[in-house]
């Protein structure tokens, strides 16, 4: 399977150079990419220099809800996303976060951490109802919608103890709302990736290939290292996923972004030479 890698951790270098740096990111070895943004470039001239770099990208990320001023997101603007989607040449589209439920939309939380942190069961089941109804949208557009995940989906939600993560999976149509299984995330609560990857197999079409020091403390930021130097075993998750649904996987880091490059090229080699 083609090594790809998420294009959100060289942000900075993409607006400066972009393309520069998807020549840069092709060199390392990387073929497929996943971007969070067309960096500035009209949907089609990003396409465009995604091919002249000879790298391929069939999936964009977007936002559920416009938390920040002049979001554009599912919920006011899936028209023109899905539409730009597609003249960017994607096939698939990824929602980033998990939608806020309506007892939110008044009196929003002080930060995104808390609002989600606050999901409760019913909460999660009235975000597989939203993410339906985006995915019947995408797929109307000719897409195919995803739900990547972070920490907050593997926390007890309510006092039932359930995950939100299953109470997605179960609320949602899986013709309409696939996942992308971000392991680092998973990591980070203190469980295993692979289990997931075992249990929603059918459902995973992407994952991020996130690799984390340690499971995240409180009230520290994750940290992310290159792919082979954490806490994840690599070869039995790759193991447990073949025959499941999943298409492509990339590399992703979390900020501080210092020593981005090195880490990426790091990361390649280290999946190269397992041989996935």
């Amino acid at each position: 399977m083609p090594i790809g890698v998420q294009l959100y951790q060289l942000s900075d270098e993409l607006n400066r150079d972009l393309a520069g740096s998807l020549k840069k990111i092709a060199a390392i070895g990387y073929s497929f990419v996943e971007a969070p943004s067309f960096y500035g470039a009209k949907p089609a001239v990003f396409g465009d220099s995604l091919k002249a770099a000879g790298l391929s990208c069939i999936g964009g990320g977007v936002v559920p809800n416009s938390i920040a001023p002049g979001d554009k997101s599912l919920e006011t603007h899936s028209a023109q996303l899905f539409d730009d989607f597609v003249a960017a040449g994607f096939t698939d589209a990824v929602c980033v976060i998990p939608p806020l439920p309506k007892r939110m939309r008044s009196a929003m939380p002080a930060s995104v951490e808390e609002a989600f942190s606050q999901f409760t069961a019913a909460d999660w089941r009235e975000a597989g109802t939203f993410l339906n109804a985006a995915g019947e949208q995408a797929k109307k557009a000719g897409l195919q919608l995803a739900y990547h995940n972070h920490g907050w989906e593997f926390r007890p939600a309510g006092s039932g103890g359930e995950l939100g993560y299953d109470i997605l999976a179960a609320s949602t149509d899986p013709s309409l709302v696939q996942f992308e299984l971000d392991c680092g995330w998973v990591a980070s609560q203190g469980l295993d990736p692979t289990t997931y990857v075992r249990k929603y197999g059918q459902r995973i079409s992407f994952m991020h290939i996130k690799d984390i020091a340690r499971p995240l403390q409180p009230g520290e930021r994750l940290q992310t290292v290159a792919v082979g130097k954490g806490i994840i075993d690599w070869p039995s998750l790759f193991a447990a996923a073949k025959g499941t649904a999943l298409r492509h996987y990339y590399v992703e880091l979390e900020p501080p972004f210092d020593t981005v490059w090195q880490t990426v090229r790091e990361s390649h080699d280290y999946l190269q030479s397992l041989k996935v």
